[in-house]
């Protein structure tokens, strides 16, 4: 008989120098395959200690459970474990999710109420919740699986590691999904690193999830994972997951059209000031213009404008236009109002003098 128990653990930050080893079950899909990683945490009064993290690719998907396996010993209380643990993981913290593993060897009567006693610590398991497949029954339950062989083999340790992994892996997919569930929630209410954290648990699902992770070389696994996935309602997690996922896009979208909204109406008071400032050096480059071409006149030029406006400015206006008819008799010049008849007059008397 083994029992096994699955912990999930969280790191703290602290360092903790472990002996890392191959992460021996290759039965997942790939991608989980390649980001599993295992460490040896020694062995304990006749107990066998791993640690096993998942989709550590990426350090936020990433979840670690330590696994506590013996042949030999009774069932342990969840106090007793973390005092056998706490000394091998002082870089990380006990979280709240606790799996169990059961593979023993007899008749499904009689192993019943062992079992219910270990994943429920109550006599309430039912025979008829045991499934058979081959010469194995087993049965899944919120607290763990287990599995009832008629007569135990050479391979059957070998076959109980897997299932404790497999255990560990449908409790990742817990672990973490709740995770991103409060991350999302949390980015909605402060309105910030939304879109972020959208892009990051979308991409974990993408790479990580699949209702079917195991290969089809493990046959047995095969038949293990949807009675475990069930129990602990993985599936439901995830289309919560997926529909939040969703609401959180519309907030997105909606974050970005406020975003656009902002840059375009800060867009247009930069335009205004620049129209105004563009009509201030405007109006300066006109005063300019005028102060140029005052500057650029002669002082006869000056005299003969101020002779021909004094009158205007001290006398009459009757004075002004007499002045002007004046100069327009000595100059040649007339007004319009003048008839022509007295421009040639005007020629004719200068000509005729010597």
């Amino acid at each position: 008989m083994l029992i096994g128990y699955a912990l999930n653990v969280v790191p703290n930050g602290k360092s903790n120098k472990l002996e890392e080893q191959e992460f021996s079950s290759k039965f997942f899909l790939n991608p989980i395959n390649k980001s599993a990683r295992s460490w040896n945490l020694g062995q304990e009064n006749g107990w066998q200690f791993e640690l096993v993290g998942l989709f550590t690719d990426i350090s936020e998907h990433a979840s670690y459970f330590c696994c506590a396996y013996s042949a030999t010993q009774q069932p342990l209380l969840k106090e007793d474990l973390h005092k056998l643990l706490g000394p091998k993981l002082r870089g990380f913290e006990f979280g709240n999710t606790l799996l169990k593993v059961f593979w023993g060897e007899g008749q499904v009567e009689q192993l019943r109420p062992v079992v219910s006693n270990f994943l429920r610590n109550s006599n309430t398991l039912d025979i008829n919740d045991f499934k058979d497949l081959n010469a194995l029954s087993f049965v899944a339950d919120g607290q763990g699986l287990a599995v009832v062989e008629k007569t135990l083999s050479e391979s059957s340790l070998s076959r109980a590691l897997r299932l404790l992994h497999l255990i560990c892996l449908a409790g990742s997919y817990l672990v973490v999904m709740n995770k991103a569930t409060d991350k999302l929630a949390d980015a909605a209410m402060n309105k910030h690193g939304s879109e972020a954290e959208l892009k990051s648990w979308t991409t974990f699902l993408a790479k990580y999830y699949s209702s079917e992770p195991v290969r089809s070389t493990g046959i047995e696994l095969i038949h293990f994972y949807p009675a475990i996935r069930d129990r602990l309602r993985i599936e439901d997690h995830y289309r919560e997951l997926t529909e939040q996922l969703k609401m959180h896009s519309d907030v997105v979208m909606f974050e970005r059209h406020e975003k656009n909204t902002d840059l375009f109406n800060e867009l247009q008071k930069r335009l205004s000031k620049l129209g105004l400032y563009v009509a201030l050096a405007g109006v300066f480059i006109g005063v300019l213009s005028a102060l140029f071409a005052a500057l650029t006149l002669s002082p006869k030029q000056v005299a003969t404008a101020w002779s021909q406006w004094k009158n205007c400015l001290s006398h009459s206006w009757s004075a002004c236009t007499r002045e002007e008819k004046s100069n327009a008799t000595q100059t040649g010049f007339v007004s319009p109002a003048e008839p022509a008849s007295k421009l040639k007059s005007n020629k004719s008397s200068s000509s005729s003098r010597p």
